[in-house]
């Protein structure tokens, strides 16, 4: 009796250690679960193709934000767009036969935040590239017309120079024009630089009481300034920056002006605030400017040259010395 106890008690626990790797199968936690295909039969060439990838994550899992993907850095991916059942894919298909996705990982958070990777197999899908399966039925195309042998300069030669001639002949009497104007100018303008400077200064002063704009106010200002030293010096005032400027003059009342022209370009380019009473200061700065040197200009108008055709004029600082 007691043996037959110990048979039935023996085939017991050889039934139960049997049963333990299948319990231990239903414990275990579920694996996550990825399928992979592309959405369409065949791809384009030079056109994006979607690969969808169905996902059953374990609970608690997600994917990695932003979604990362080992294995695919040979493709060009287009888009990573998540879905309700797992991830899409946009591939650019740059094969003439046959588009192929390599291997491939994407990554995933689990529930105890640590990452993880499931493994993808390649894929495959056919390409149609527009060219027909079998080449030896490729027709190539006719000629349709031969290469001249003429070049294009040789055969519109003739109306080309006829256009750099017209051109030359329009440019000559252009200037001409021009030369006629500006001599008739010189001729009938018969004002003094400080003449006009002054009476520039008087309209200003005008225009600014009703206007009270900064900027083009000190543009007008700076612009008189300049075009009154230009006339009286042997350098182009008007042409040079503030810069260029204080490295050609020589007198006395021409560096007590520079601080106005300064301030000036402050005005016009870094938008510096100037008070009612400083914009008066600066004109009577300016008029006191040309009183200082207009005086030896006189000397300077009894002997000035007639205009010819090189445009001689006299150089004011060879009268520097009169009005000392």
């Amino acid at each position: 009796m007691m043996k037959r106890f110990l048979n039935i008690l023996l085939i017991l626990l050889i039934f139960l250690f049997s049963s333990l790797p299948l319990w231990a199968d239903e414990i275990a936690p579920a694996q996550p679960s990825w399928n992979a295909k592309f959405l369409s039969e065949k791809a384009v060439l030079g056109e994006p193709v979607s690969l969808s990838l169905e996902a059953s994550l374990p609970e608690g899992a997600s994917l990695t934000d932003p979604v990362e993907i080992t294995g695919l850095d040979a493709l060009v991916i287009l888009d990573k767009k998540p879905t309700d059942k797992g991830l899409d894919l946009s591939l650019l298909v740059n094969s003439l036969d046959r588009f192929k996705v390599p291997g491939f990982s994407v990554a995933f958070i689990n529930k105890d935040g640590a990452k993880q990777w499931l493994d993808f197999s390649s894929q495959e899908i056919q390409v149609d590239n527009g060219l027909p399966d079998d080449p030896s039925k490729m027709q190539p195309r006719p000629i349709k017309g031969l290469i001249p042998g003429k070049s294009f300069f040789s055969k519109y030669a003739p109306w080309i120079g006829a256009g750099l001639l017209l051109l030359a002949l329009a440019a000559f009497a252009l200037w001409f024009y021009l030369r006629s104007r500006r001599i008739q100018t010189l001729e009938i303008q018969t004002a003094a630089p400080h003449e006009v400077a002054l009476e520039n200064l008087d309209k200003l002063e005008s225009w600014w009481a009703s206007k009270g704009e900064d900027k083009e106010g000190y543009f007008r200002l700076s612009a008189i300034v300049r075009a009154y030293m230009g006339a009286i010096r042997p350098f182009p005032a008007e042409e040079l920056t503030t810069s260029e400027i204080r490295t050609r003059i020589q007198e006395r009342e021409d560096w007590e002006i520079m601080p106005l022209l300064e301030e000036a370009d402050m005005v016009k380019f870094a938008k510096a605030r100037i008070a009612e009473a400083t914009r008066k200061e600066h004109i009577a700065m300016a008029r006191d400017y040309v009183n200082k040197t207009y005086s030896w200009m006189e000397d300077v108008q009894e002997v000035q040259a007639e205009v010819v055709d090189n445009e001689v004029k006299p150089n004011p600082a060879d009268f520097k010395g009169k009005a000392e």
